[in-house]
């Protein structure tokens, strides 16, 4: 996680629920004397309150996905197919961690590798639109098509859109390529 956004967390609910529980605690004083009913307390009162309590969701939330992240770091690592993919859209999304692309590309593959249909499609759609890695659409094609073999519905759009960009020659190279590829491991088709 950015330590930029638990600066900010932690910032916010300090520099300004502080002042306001000051300003809160002094206007309930001085204006309990003077003014009947005290709306402005209320009013500043329900301001501090959503302050705080905003603020402390926000660090709260920081801890959370921090957590979250290194749960689904150390079931990636140990070979599980969904964090690994879970795992490439974090640092994709920069969710609980500092946004990464070739590291989510890593985990992508080895997802995608083990037979992980989703990760696959998102291997189509990286190498289709040049994301994290070279553009190539024949890579592209053919892991949009073993996505589809899969399972994914999206990954048919994804191989026609990708098609459209393609020569007859290219669309029969990424067929053999998609051969190959599961001659040389069976698992990236689920049965």
């Amino acid at each position: 996680m950015k330590r930029f956004e638990k600066v900010l967390a932690w910032g916010a609910f300090l520099a300004v629920g502080i002042p306001f529980l000051g300003q809160g605690a002094l206007g309930l004083y001085f204006s309990s004397k003077y003014i009947s009913p005290p709306w402005g307390n209320v009013l500043l009162g329900l301001i501090f309150l959503c302050v705080v309590g905003f603020g402390w969701q926000a660090v709260r939330a920081y801890r959370r996905r921090a957590k979250d992240f290194k749960e689904n770091k150390k079931a990636a690592a140990e070979g599980g197919v969904e964090a690994q993919n879970l795992l490439g859209v974090k640092y994709y999304m920069g969710d609980g961690v500092e946004q990464d692309f070739k590291e989510g590309a890593k985990w992508f593959r080895k997802a995608a590798d083990q037979g992980n249909a989703l990760a696959q499609a998102n291997l189509g759609v990286m190498y289709g639109e040049g994301q994290w890695v070279e553009k190539n659409c024949v890579i592209a094609y053919a892991q949009s098509r073993i996505a589809t073999a899969n399972g994914v519905e999206i990954a048919k759009e994804t191989t026609s859109i990708i098609a459209k960009e393609m020569t007859p020659a290219q669309i029969a190279e990424a067929g053999e390529l998609v051969k190959e590829m599961v001659e040389k491991n069976p698992n990236l088709i689920n049965k």
